[in-house]
């Protein structure tokens, strides 16, 4: 959910099912964290409570007996659906670091500082009617808004959950791009800005 808590919103994904993406072996951590960071930037996904690129509201860790690492990281962002002042989006972004290991990896006959370990990644939407706050002010206003929103904005309303899907998954599928997972969604693949740190034991050498 946001930093605060906001009444009526509405939820892309059920409770229980928001977007989960699993990943384990060996990646760069940090890379991963900074790539995820400047997608959402540049996709103007930001939190302007905190600051604009401040989005980052939980950050935990702690260390195992055995060295290994676990971390959450906790992002909340938002930004006004375009063309309209009256519905704003929120993306939830939570990051779960499980089992972390520092390992080292040669490539192109340079060794590099890496990690092993497990990253989940889970992806929740909302949208917020902003418009509702304004017709709580007024009297009129407060009388006519069910015709409003069921026959004049309901339309609108649909296109912004649509869009805002589409949004969610493609974020979604930039992460899976990340981790060279398998990608089921008719996204066109072009070359990252972000260049995967990631080296699945699976795929082979230059694929």
């Amino acid at each position: 959910m946001p930093r605060q808590k906001i009444d009526g919103l509405i939820r892309i994904f059920p409770e229980f099912s928001p977007i989960k993406i699993s990943y384990k072996d060996v990646f760069g951590a940090r890379q991963f964290y900074k790539a995820m960071h400047e997608w959402l930037m540049n996709n103007q996904w930001k939190d302007t409570e905190a600051g604009g690129n401040q989005i980052e509201s939980y950050y935990g860790q702690r260390t195992g007996r055995d060295g290994a690492k676990e971390t959450w990281i906790w992002w909340r962002t938002e930004k006004m659906a375009s063309d309209n002042n009256w519905i704003k989006y929120y993306l939830d972004v939570d990051i779960h670091l499980i089992g972390m290991k520092d390992t080292e990896l040669v490539k192109d006959g340079k060794k590099l500082a890496l990690q092993k370990g497990k990253c989940e990644v889970v992806i929740r939407a909302y949208i917020e009617k902003l418009y509702k706050k304004e017709f709580k002010k007024n009297w009129f206003l407060r009388q006519v808004q069910s015709v409003f929103e069921h026959r004049i904005y309901h339309g609108s309303i649909d296109a912004k959950r649509k869009n805002l899907y589409q949004q969610s998954y493609a974020l979604a599928h930039f992460v899976k791009q990340w981790f060279k997972l398998k990608r089921y969604l008719p996204y066109e693949e072009v070359r990252s800005f972000y260049p995967s740190k990631s080296y699945p034991s699976h795929i082979k050498e230059g694929q």
